[in-house]
């Protein structure tokens, strides 16, 4: 008997079918770590009292790219007050109105507007009022030129006459302004004063609606 159950034990683990050995796990596939987003930019900080230029951030006057300009139409070239205001003359006064004058402050592409005739759209505030009309005024882009206490910068607005000693109707509310076409002829002038500049561009006008 004895000698049968140890025949049976020898036997057993022979018919015994391999135990495949479980297979290694895979080791799980690393995620990619998200992309850190960007922060988005901090809003640019003004000097107290100080009104936001037409455009933020406009680089130096030599460094400025040109603007699209539409081709002109019988000799007029339609311009825009963003287009005007698309460089910072004194990238160290960025928001003074009269900034101190530096050499190579304006790029080409302004200096090639002087003496061309040109079409522009804005709020025109009376300087020289006379019986019967306006012959000089201001265009800007906003509608109140003096920004509630803040002059627009030296890019940000013309000095228009009237050719012919014309005299044009601007009824405007009190302390406001109305908007107007104006088409003539463009200047580009540094006009400096003790060392700053206090007027940049001007315009005579041929036509005003």
């Amino acid at each position: 008997m004895k000698a049968g159950l140890l025949a049976l034990t020898l036997v057993l683990p022979v018919l015994a079918p391999a135990q495949t050995k479980p297979s290694p796990q895979t080791k799980p596939v690393s995620q990619a770590r998200p992309v850190a987003q960007s922060k988005p930019a901090a809003p640019v900080s003004l000097p107290a009292g100080v009104k936001a230029p037409l455009v933020v951030g406009a680089p130096a006057g030599n460094l400025a790219p040109s603007p699209e300009f539409k081709p002109p139409k019988a000799g007029i070239q339609e311009i825009n007050f963003y287009q005007l205001a698309s460089f910072t003359y004194n990238p160290k006064e960025p928001y003074e109105p009269a900034p101190k004058a530096i050499p190579n402050a304006l790029p080409d592409w302004i200096k090639a507007l002087n003496g061309k005739k040109v079409v522009i759209r804005g709020n025109a505030t009376p300087v020289a009022i006379e019986p019967g009309g306006v012959s000089e005024f201001f265009l800007a882009n906003q509608t109140d030129p003096c920004g509630f206490g803040t002059m627009p910068r030296i890019n940000e607005w013309i000095y228009v006459k009237l050719a012919g000693r014309k005299l044009v109707d601007i009824r405007a509310p009190a302390g406001g302004t109305v908007e107007v076409l104006v088409k003539g002829t463009f200047s580009v002038k540094e006009d400096i004063e003790l060392g700053n500049i206090v007027s940049l561009f001007s315009l005579v006008a041929d036509d005003f609606q």
